[in-house]
């Protein structure tokens, strides 16, 4: 057999083994002609949104603030006012199609962890309790974090029993509560001998600085989370220290550096920094 035949039986066997095999097609069926869908409004920023559509097995909203969801019904929180228009797209077998609605959100959420995260570690998303912590240096000053003029002792909560049993109740909702117990720690220009003094021994002018309702403002300052409080007589560990000075009787407000709030295995520990003018001032906090 010579060279032409043989390559004109491989082309014809190549396209016999090449013969495409015709299937029967089955039909997908049609894409949804309409989508529908029921909103309810749950109060507090919250709308249900219920698909309406038959036959169809896959549900994708869009909210219109940027929030996306899928599933059949589906409960969504709206953190600003405004009207938004809210798309389903809704999927069977032969495809899909959209479907819209507005909603009206008539006022701002407020503070909660779902607008401000960093409040988880802070509040737990609800109430979370802290008071000064155990060991040494739970109380620090000095010219910087590294270098120390002071420093309170590892028995110092034995010594100030009434500044150790202090606690400060930070809420979800942007409130804090100061609660002394009772009593509280007094220096010299509050009147006192560096002792602990029952509320109500205190002078009127020194009086914001006992048990009090007060609220908090959290911010990122440049990378640096801060706690800001709110109320004249407002504080976290000594009363007497303020941004840029110590001061002798209480002030409308105080801003802190949330140096950290960590876990040791055992409880949550916070550190908070001040700078008062010659140096800072840091106060290690516990929550258990």
């Amino acid at each position: 057999m010579n060279t032409f035949k043989i390559l004109l039986l491989l082309s014809v066997l190549f396209m016999v083994s090449c013969d495409p095999v015709v299937e029967d097609k089955q039909s997908l069926g049609t894409p949804p002609t309409s989508v529908s869908f029921t909103v309810t409004d749950l109060g507090d920023n919250n709308f249900e949104f219920t698909n309406t559509t038959q036959g169809t097995f896959i549900h994708q909203w869009q909210f219109g603030d940027g929030g996306t969801g899928e599933g059949t019904s589906i409960v969504y929180t709206y953190t600003k006012a405004g009207d938004y228009e809210v798309q389903l797209t809704a999927f069977n077998d032969g495809g899909f199609a959209t479907g819209t609605d507005r909603v009206t959100v008539d006022e701002d959420l407020g503070i909660s962890c779902l607008t401000l995260p960093e409040l988880e570690d802070l509040t737990n998303c609800d109430s979370k309790v802290w008071t000064l912590d155990d060991g040494e240096g739970a109380l620090f000053v000095g010219p910087n974090a590294g270098e120390t003029w002071w420093q309170s002792a590892e028995d110092e909560s034995l010594a100030r029993p009434c500044a150790w049993n202090d606690e400060w109740i930070f809420f979800e909702d942007g409130t804090m509560i100061y609660d002394t117990k009772g009593d509280l720690w007094a220096e010299d220009y509050m009147g006192f001998a560096f002792e602990c003094v029952n509320d109500g021994d205190l002078a009127e002018s020194f009086a914001p600085w006992a048990s009090g309702e007060h609220s908090f403002e959290l911010a990122d300052n440049e990378g640096v989370l801060q706690i800001s409080l709110r109320g004249l007589g407002a504080f976290v560990g000594l009363p007497k220290v303020v941004n840029g000075a110590e001061v002798t009787t209480p002030v409308d407000g105080i801003t802190y550096d949330i140096v950290e709030i960590t876990n040791d295995g055992s409880k949550d520990v916070m550190i908070l920094e001040i700078n008062f003018g010659p140096g800072v001032w840091r106060f290690r906090l516990k929550s258990e």
